[in-house]
C-alpha cells in the first residue's frame, strides 16, 4: 500500500541509519503482534464462555492482523533490497510480497469487521428488543465470510495492476504516490473503507454512549442491574478504543498518501524520495495498530487478561467471557454471573 522502492545506495549517514533501524522495528512488531494476536484466538476458542457473536468478530480482527504483519511488505522488502527480481516473476512477487495486495485485502476485512462489531453492539443496547436485527452464533459466521469477500472483491484491481517498474526497478500500484494513475480507485478504497465505515461507526458509539451515560435508557429496564451497566460500560470502553486507535493509524497513513499521490510529478521527481521517506512512519503505524489489539485486550478485560495467564500457565480452567452473551435479554443467572465478570 505504499511505493517500495529500494533505499539508493549514495543515503546520507542519517537516512541510512533510519534504514537500518526500520526493518528491526518492523521485526519486533511482527514478532509481537502474531504472538498476541495467536493468544487472542486461543483464548476465544478454548474458553467456551468467550463464545459470543462478539469475541467471534474480535477473532476475525485478531487473524486479519496476524495476515497483514505476516504479509508485512517491509520485511520482504528489506529481504530483497537492490536484488528484486525482474520481468513477470517480479510482477508475481510484487502482487504477493513487496507491493502486496494480500494485506490490502486483511486491512479493509478489518475495518468491516470492527464495523460489524459497532452494529451489533448498537442492536445489543440500544435496540435489545429488536432480536431479530442481531447475530447469533450460527449467523455471525456469515457476517464474516461478507466481510472477507468485499475486501477480496475490492483487492482485484489493485492486484491486476501492481508490477514492477523496469524503469525505476521498484514495485508500482494503485498506492503508489509516484504516479497519478487510478487516483479515481484510491479515493473510491478510501470512501468505502475510510469515511463510510466511520460514519457508521460514529452513529452507533454515539448512540451507545448517550444511552449509557446521558439518556441512561441501556440497562433502564433491569432493576438491580448495576453490575451488567458497568460490564457493558467496560465493554464498549475496549471496543472504542481498538476503532480509535485503528482509525488513528489508519487515517494518518491514509491522508498522508492521498497528500503525496496528488504532488506535480515534477514535484514527485525531484522530491520523492523525501516523500518516501516521511512516509514510512505512517506505514509503521498501520502495522504497529496490528499489534496493539491484543495489549489493549490486557490492559482492558480482565477476562482476556485472566485467558492469557491460563495459556502461558498451561492451565485449562474456564474464563469469564469479555462479552455479553448473544441473548437479547439476559436470564437473572446470565445478570448475576455478569456482575461478577466485570471487565
Amino acid at each position: 500500500m505504499e511505493n517500495y522502492t529500494a533505499p539508493n545506495c549514495t543515503d546520507s549517514t542519517p537516512t541510512t541509519s533510519y534504514n537500518f533501524l526500520l526493518p528491526i522495528l518492523f521485526a519486533v512488531v511482527v514478532a509481537t503482534g502474531v504472538t498476541g494476536n495467536t493468544l487472542v484466538i486461543c483464548v476465544v476458542r478454548r474458553r467456551r464462555s468467550m463464545h459470543t457473536t462478539t469475541n467471534y468478530l474480535l477473532l476475525n480482527v485478531a487473524c486479519c492482523d496476524i495476515i497483514t504483519l505476516i504479509w508485512c511488505p517491509r520485511l520482504y522488502d528489506f529481504l530483497l533490497e537492490n536484488t528484486h527480481p525482474a520481468g513477470r516473476s517480479g510482477d508475481w512477487i510484487c502482487k504477493f510480497f513487496t507491493h502486496n495486495a494480500i494485506m490490502q485485502i486483511s486491512v479493509l476485512t478489518s475495518i468491516f469487521t470492527l464495523t460489524i462489531v459497532s452494529v451489533e453492539r448498537y442492536h445489543a443496547l440500544v435496540k435489545p428488543m429488536q432480536v431479530g436485527r442481531r447475530l447469533t452464533e450460527d449467523t455471525v459466521w456469515y457476517a464474516v465470510i461478507a466481510s472477507w469477500t468485499a475486501s477480496f472483491i475490492l483487492t482485484v484491481p489493485s492486484f491486476v495492476a501492481i508490477k514492477f517498474d523496469e524503469t525505476r526497478k521498484a514495485c508500482t500500484g494503485p498506492f503508489d504516490f509516484h504516479t497519478q494513475e487510478n487516483l479515481s480507485y484510491m479515493v473510491i478504497i478510501f470512501t468505502v473503507s475510510g469515511i463510510l465505515p466511520f460514519l457508521i461507526l460514529f452513529f452507533c458509539y454515539f448512540q451507545i454512549i448517550r444511552g449509557l451515560y446521558f439518556t441512561r435508557t441501556i440497562c433502564s429496564e433491569t432493576t438491580g442491574s448495576r453490575g451488567s451497566l458497568k460490564s457493558k460500560k467496560a465493554i464498549t470502553k475496549l471496543l472504542l478504543s481498538i476503532t480509535t486507535s485503528f482509525y488513528v493509524c489508519y487515517f494518518s497513513f491514509g491522508v498522508a498518501l492521498l497528500y503525496f499521490k496528488r504532488k506535480p510529478k515534477e514535484e514527485i521527481a525531484e522530491k520523492g524520495e523525501k516523500y518516501e521517506t516521511f512516509l514510512k512512519p505512517f506505514l509503521f503505524l498501520l502495522f504497529f495498530h496490528s499489534a496493539l489489539n491484543p495489549i489493549l485486550y490486557v490492559l482492558q478485560s480482565s477476562n482476556f487478561r485472566q485467558g492469557f495467564k491460563q495459556i502461558c500457565c498451561g492451565k485449562r480452567n474456564d474464563v469469564m467471557q469479555v462479552t455479553e452473551a448473544s441473548t437479547a435479554i439476559p436470564q437473572k443467572s446470565q445478570l448475576q454471573m455478569r456482575s461478577k465478570a466485570v471487565n
